[in-house]
């Protein structure tokens, strides 16, 4: 549940972060595209009013030019080329009679003309029929004799506009799915680290509330039993006993948060590797002893590496105590220490046990794993430790069959 917990925030978290940049994207994408319509409008709304104040300029040139300068050249405008989508063209009399025209303007449209041509306003403007229209006066020799017409439909100019925003609002979209999509699968990624941290710290809770709850009931029990029928030795020793174990647990799971979480400072120094087995060894000497097993330390070279001497002190400690742990009463464990032909160093330690079954040879690294057949007096997190030690130096940590017994081999690099 607290695993499941974690991972609702963090997916909450990354459902989160990917809407906002969603609506960041959105926003990037919808205002340049929006401004790039309106920029392609506008730029083609003035090349239309340029078109059609330029063909009402020639027109108004080529009728004007007659032989007789008091009257309508036509003839000279019947002549003029059309170019298909050309602005349409128009010739009325000084009488507002329409001579010629390219298409017939309606009396709307005409009224609107004349009513421009006598105001002399060259600007194109919104005209009946929903066209861009302009009207300029033909002079004569003394006074005006008619009205040049150029119009141009403004329907195509939408119609092109549209197009325009329904390319440019499919491509945003299709942007914006792919940017969301890949700021999803990044989020994702960059969450990671907090997931698993999540999920690190809410399986130490667990985990120590797990292997602390039967400590905590059996000093309570001893207490209570001698609070009840008065102080015996064999209560003080269990509660001393299970104290001490709940202790030492404690201790291997804040080192296993602080490894998981980068926080084991690793004080690399050259250290005598065969020098700090001999030490743990002699540590457990009596420990050996009382379980009659003969310890055999095979360290025959001076073998230096850079390392941190706590951390590798424990990880050792921990290779010995599981050792002489599952290796039997009366038993042998052999302790090497050699040079790699490759460079760094290696540590095998090895018993005489019963060994690994085989389908337990991949979690024997597992956190609160105990092998089938385990004694006592391990809470299952020595051998994580050893494996995240050697990860911190760079190395490795394997287990190997030694028929009987297990063979665990510590390599760290040069």
């Amino acid at each position: 549940m607290p695993r499941q917990c974690g991972g609702r925030v963090v997916s909450a978290l990354r459902r989160r972060l990917t809407v906002l940049v969603g609506v960041a994207v959105a926003l990037a994408i919808a205002v340049p595209s929006v401004l790039l319509v309106r920029a392609d409008a506008d730029r083609r709304a003035e090349a239309l009013d340029a078109q059609v104040r330029l063909s009402a300029r020639d027109i108004t040139a080529i009728v004007g030019e007659g032989e007789e300068a008091g009257a309508l050249d036509v003839e000279a405008y019947q002549q003029v080329p059309r170019a298909p989508g050309a602005p349409l063209t128009a010739v009325v009399g000084d009488d507002g009679a329409q001579v010629v025209a390219d298409r017939q303007p309606g009396d709307a449209l005409l009224d609107r003309a004349l009513v421009l041509s006598d105001r002399d306003e060259s600007d194109p403007v919104d005209a009946p029929g929903d066209v861009r229209l302009v009207a300029l006066p033909i002079i004569g020799e003394d006074d005006q004799i008619g009205t040049a017409m150029a119009w141009s439909p403004l329907q195509p100019l939408r119609d092109r506009t549209r197009e325009l925003a329904l390319r440019t609002a499919v491509g945003a979209i299709a942007g914006w799915l792919l940017v969301c999509g890949a700021a999803f699968v990044l989020i994702g990624r960059a969450v990671r680290p907090t997931d698993l941290a999540v999920a690190r710290e809410q399986a130490f809770l667990a985990d120590a509330a797990h292997e602390l709850r039967t400590p905590w009931a059996i000093v309570r029990g001893r207490a209570e039993q001698a609070q009840r029928d008065g102080v015996r030795d064999e209560d003080l020793r269990v509660i001393v006993a299970t104290a001490q174990r709940a202790g030492d647990t404690i201790t291997d799971m804040l080192e296993l948060a602080r490894l998981d979480a980068g926080r084991a400072m690793v004080v690399a120094e050259p250290l005598r590797l065969d020098a700090l087995v001999a030490t743990c060894l002699d540590e457990r000497a009596d420990e050996a002893s009382r379980r009659a097993v003969r310890v055999r330390l095979d360290a025959p070279d001076r073998v230096v590496v850079p390392g941190d001497e706590r951390l590798l002190a424990r990880a050792i400690g921990n290779l010995l105590d599981n050792a002489l742990r599952h290796g039997g009463e009366g038993g042998v464990l052999r302790v090497a220490v050699r040079e790699r032909p490759e460079g760094g160093a290696e540590i095998e330690v090895e018993d005489r046990g019963p060994g690994i079954p085989p389908g337990q040879v991949d979690r024997v690294f597992d956190r609160f794993h105990r092998g089938a057949g385990a004694t006592a007096g391990g809470a299952g997190l020595g051998l994580p430790i050893v494996q995240l030690v050697a990860r911190a130096h760079g190395g490795e940590v394997t287990v190997h069959d030694a028929a009987p017994g297990a063979r665990f081999v510590l390599r760290l690099p040069r």
